[in-house]
């Protein structure tokens, strides 16, 4: 296949030149329903990228608003505009995995931004470190706005990554911030999980590869918290964290501490947020809950 067969939807002088001098490319996988508010925003983040080969799969999950306008306004031809019918964000996301050509990938909400030399960062520390398939890096949880930063995440840790995502370390962002190295596996969402599907999409591939994690210690992501948001919707996060330990459980070598660990933690983590939210009774509720599976 020629160069300019490969990159039909690029500009094809450029991406030649960039596959010339072996710069990989970098698919980015952002899914989109309803987010004619920010999209914009968003796809401006990638395309004011220091890094210049990268591929944008927009995923239109069956919008019903303008996201599709919004999209097809923009004429930057390493924007893939793709529409399916409503099934989803891992469902999205699973679209954009079978269709991304790059050599790494990651993840962009379509309400959430980059830094600017956010692709330039990890494409190159992983070639840098080929031993490295998971990279993160520093993550700011701004307001709704992107004024004001709530909160910094910041990873300290190199090395298999699968365990230590089962403990829900507090110091980690789970969520669209890791570049992946593409090596052929089997990339898939669990399509029935609605929240924390991110975690569990990073823990079943780090456990069944045995995948090395690494990070930069730069700013890599901007999450963007509103009131729809994930981490807003407290109850439906706390289904997506019991969705979670049961998916757990059921990995092939997990112990009956590390569920019972991951058990008090996410009893924990649902006890502290609905109290910030003075939601008395719910956090009451999650001390007590019974969590059983065939491994607790």
């Amino acid at each position: 296949m020629t160069c300019k067969n490969y990159y039909l939807y690029y500009n094809d002088k450029l991406s030649c030149s960039l596959r010339e001098k072996k710069i990989p490319l970098v698919s980015v996988i952002m899914p989109a329903y309803n987010a004619a508010r920010f999209i914009r925003e968003s796809i401006k983040s990638v395309v004011a990228q220091t890094y210049q080969n990268w591929e944008l799969l927009v995923i239109n999950d069956g919008s019903t608003d303008n996201t599709g306008e919004i999209v097809k306004s923009f004429t930057d031809e390493r924007i893939r505009y793709i529409e399916k019918e409503n099934g989803g964000v891992s469902s999205a996301r699973n679209f954009g995995l079978k269709e991304m050509k790059g050599q790494f990938f990651c993840f962009l909400d379509a309400d959430d931004e980059l830094p600017e030399n956010s692709l330039e960062l990890r494409a190159a520390h992983l070639q840098k470190h080929p031993e490295i398939d998971l990279l993160d890096g520093w993550v700011l949880v701004m307001d709704q706005q992107m004024g004001d930063v709530q909160r910094v995440y910041g990873p300290s840790y190199e090395g298999k990554i699968a365990r230590l995502f089962i403990r829900v370390d507090d110091r980690y962002f789970f969520g669209p911030n890791l570049m992946i190295r593409n090596k052929q596996l089997p990339y898939r969402f669990n399509e029935a999980m609605t929240h924390v599907e991110d975690l569990w999409f990073y823990t079943e591939l780090a456990w069944k590869g045995n995948l090395h994690y690494g990070y930069v210690n730069d700013v890599i992501y901007h999450y963007r918290k509103t009131p729809g948001s994930a981490m807003s919707n407290l109850q439906s996060l706390e289904k997506g964290y019991w969705d979670y330990y049961a998916n757990v459980s059921r990995l092939p070598g997990i112990t009956t501490d590390e569920l019972r660990y991951l058990k008090r933690k996410i009893k924990r983590i649902m006890f502290r947020s609905y109290l910030r939210h003075k939601k008395i009774v719910n956090a009451a509720k999650v001390l007590v809950k019974p969590v059983t599976t065939s491994r607790s």
